[in-house]
């Protein structure tokens, strides 16, 4: 019977630890990859705002200029607007890239480089219905769940005083000339983002530590648990010292064959006796070749 959660107590190992890396078992952090994705982009924005501009003013100048040619072609309006959108792709497909590369890399620093294969491999208790109650209803899910609705809350209310703040000045844009109309929106837009970056900044600084947490938290060992990785690791007591056992014995063994080459056997008749072998040609003291006591003596 698997052990209950009000048995597991103890510290995971650091054995354990590993073993789950091994399993796909690492805290993430996805608000801090949210956090990273806006304010990466964010800043590529903000570092290319005047470039940006002017590139999107020449780009819809071009692209709602008809001749009449064109309004001859119903199609043309369809071709036009393809061309701007591939137009568009490209500009935003380097921003995009780096967006993901840094996303990629704030996932890694949430939990450090871990790829492995195993959560891939089929298994039968991922399609147990038992298996899934428990995950849905587990404290890790939990937790996501209450921090992904308070953080839409907070969101929510942010963005929305936000605009109550700014809508005068939203609503001035339609009266504005196209470059300035642009440069006003992107005015208010970056101020937008930049105040919902620091509430994901905020959420991403106690979803880090946290997640690591619940993690530490999941991976906790019964008693039970950890004399089994104890066995596992140094290995069964009985089977040490069977081993201990027949080591002695070959001890034993080749020490009562080197008896025989021994030039004296000192002993005391009832407890010890110790051979000795002595080389003349070599000098120094007589060497030890054999002891032993009580039964062995004899």
């Amino acid at each position: 019977m698997a052990d209950s959660a009000q048995d597991k107590q103890l510290p995971a190992t650091e054995r354990r630890i590993n073993k789950a890396r091994e399993d796909g078992q690492v805290a993430r952090s996805r608000d801090l990859g949210h956090f990273a994705v806006l304010g990466t982009g964010l800043a590529l924005l903000a570092a290319i705002a005047p470039e940006l501009t002017t590139w999107l003013q020449r780009l819809l100048a071009q692209g709602l200029k008809f001749d009449a040619a064109a309004l001859a072609q119903p199609l043309s309006m369809g071709e036009r607007l393809s061309d701007l959108g591939g137009q568009m792709m490209l500009a935003l497909l380097p921003i995009g890239g780096i967006v993901a590369a840094v996303a990629l890399v704030a996932t890694i620093l949430a939990g450090g480089w871990n790829f492995t294969l195993k959560p891939l491999q089929p298994k039968l208790e991922k399609i147990n219905p038992l298996t899934g109650l428990q995950r849905v209803f587990s404290l890790q899910q939990l937790t996501d769940t209450l921090k992904a609705c308070l953080l839409a809350v907070i969101l929510g209310a942010v963005g929305a005083l936000c605009l109550s703040q700014q809508w005068m000045q939203h609503a001035a844009l339609v009266s504005m000339p196209l470059a300035n109309a642009l440069a006003a929106g992107g005015d208010l837009l970056r101020t937008d983002l930049l105040v919902l970056g620091g509430v994901l900044a905020a959420f991403a600084l106690v979803d880090v530590p946290l997640q690591r947490r619940l993690l530490l938290r999941r991976l906790r060992m019964s008693v039970q648990e950890l004399k089994q990785e104890f066995k596992e690791v140094e290995g069964n007591a009985e089977i040490k010292g069977r081993r201990r056992g027949l080591m002695r014995e070959l001890a034993n063994r080749r020490m009562l064959a080197a008896v025989p080459q021994a030039d004296l056997v000192v002993m005391n008749p009832t407890h010890y006796a110790v051979a000795l072998k002595y080389d003349a040609a070599a000098g120094g003291a007589p060497r030890v070749v054999a002891k032993g006591a009580d039964l062995v003596a004899l």
